[in-house]
This record gives C-alpha cells, sequence and structure tokens, in this order.
C-alpha cells in the first residue's frame, strides 16, 4: 500500500508542526505505565499527584498539550500508511484508536465546555468531527488494523481528524489565545480530566484483585 498522500498527511494548509510534540510524544503512554506500576503496587495514596509531580502536562499552556496530541496523531497516521510490515502497521493502528478515544474525551470533557464562549460554531462543528471519527473508531477498534477494510476507514478517519486539526490550530486556538480565559484554570482543568481518564483506563489494564 502506498504511503498517504493528503500533502503528506501532515502538512496541508500550513498546519503547524510543533518540536515539543516530537520531545514529549507519550504523555498519556508515560502517565499510563507510571499509574499501573503505583496500582500493582497497590498504592492508591501517590495515584492523585502523578500528573503534577511529572511535570508533563502544561498547566499554563493547554493549547500546547492540544498540539502535541495533534502532532503525536499526524506521526501515527504518516506511520500507518508508510509502513509495511504488518505488526508495525497494526501497532500504529491501535495507537491512533487509543489517542483518539483520549484526545477526544479530553476535548470534550474539559476544554469545549471552557471554550465554547469564544465560537460556538467551531465548537458544534468540533463535536460533529468527533463524532464521525467516533463512529469510525468503533468500526476499527475490533478490527485487524493492517487489513484492507481497515486502511479503507483508517483514510476516511486520517482525512476528518486531519480537518478537525487544521480548524481546531488555524482558527479556534487563535481565537482562544486572544480570549480573556484563564489559561491556567483551564490548564489545570484539562490536567485533572487527563489523569481521571487514564486511571480509568489503567483500571481496565490490572488484575481484579489489584483494583485499589
Amino acid at each position: 500500500m502506498p504511503p498517504y498522500d493528503r500533502a503528506t498527511a501532515s502538512g496541508k494548509h500550513g498546519v503547524r508542526h510543533c518540536d515539543s510534540g516530537q520531545r514529549n510524544s507519550s504523555r498519556f503512554a508515560k502517565l499510563l505505565a507510571d499509574i499501573i506500576q503505583l496500582r500493582q503496587k497497590g498504592n492508591a495514596v501517590e495515584i492523585d499527584e502523578t500528573s503534577r509531580r511529572r511535570g508533563d502536562f502544561p498547566t499554563e499552556q493547554p493549547l500546547q498539550a492540544l498540539r502535541d496530541d495533534h502532532a503525536l496523531l499526524r506521526r501515527q497516521f504518516d506511520r500507518y500508511f508508510a509502513v509495511q510490515d504488518k505488526a508495525d502497521k497494526q501497532d500504529a493502528g491501535t495507537h491512533i484508536v487509543q489517542l483518539l478515544q483520549m484526545h477526544a474525551a479530553l476535548e470534550e470533557g474539559a476544554f469545549y465546555p471552557r471554550v465554547r464562549s469564544v465560537d460556538p460554531g467551531l465548537i458544534a462543528h468540533g463535536l460533529e468531527e468527533h463524532e464521525k471519527a467516533r463512529h469510525l473508531v468503533a468500526l476499527l477498534e475490533p478490527m485487524d488494523k493492517a487489513g484492507t477494510d481497515a486502511a479503507r476507514l483508517m483514510r476516511e478517519l486520517a482525512d476528518t481528524m486531519l480537518d478537525h486539526i487544521e480548524e481546531e490550530e488555524g482558527q479556534l486556538f487563535p481565537k482562544i489565545e486572544q480570549s480573556q480565559i484563564d489559561m491556567s484554570a483551564l490548564g489545570h482543568e484539562m490536567q485533572a480530566l487527563e489523569l481521571q481518564l487514564v486511571a480509568a483506563h489503567a483500571q481496565k489494564l490490572v488484575a481484579p484483585g489489584l483494583r485499589v
């Protein structure tokens, strides 16, 4: 299968590549690993402070956290359509599905409610794109990500999400940066929700007897 060519999947319309996304490409994964380790040790007390102690979430620049996620998502799409090895393609596809689920929950649970007043129309459109992506992810989740049917759905998902990213970074984020929204408060709220989301995901991955 040829690489995905949508202006190289990640550069159309001047969507910005994020250097910090390259450096901090696994914020969710690092937090997840920490929480699983604490759960396996039966240590519930430290979990609530894990994210803050690591300092991986840029609470004073919450838009940067979303840009980091976008950068990682672009790279995973590029990787998915470029690799030929089935195991690598399966791995990239699984990462895309997991990242989208976490990212959408973070935006819908904390980000969108806080910034809706900046441009209700853009937020409504963003939610529509999330719903379309959620439908595609639901179809992809049980599938062999390296299969032909999955690749077709993944191309549709990539188109949907890259348009979504372009709209957020090109239109919504600049409006937010020019608004009076308390970015620190937004960042701390997003950080707290992210910790809850990752902890809930970790709960599914540990043995029932280790639940805390």
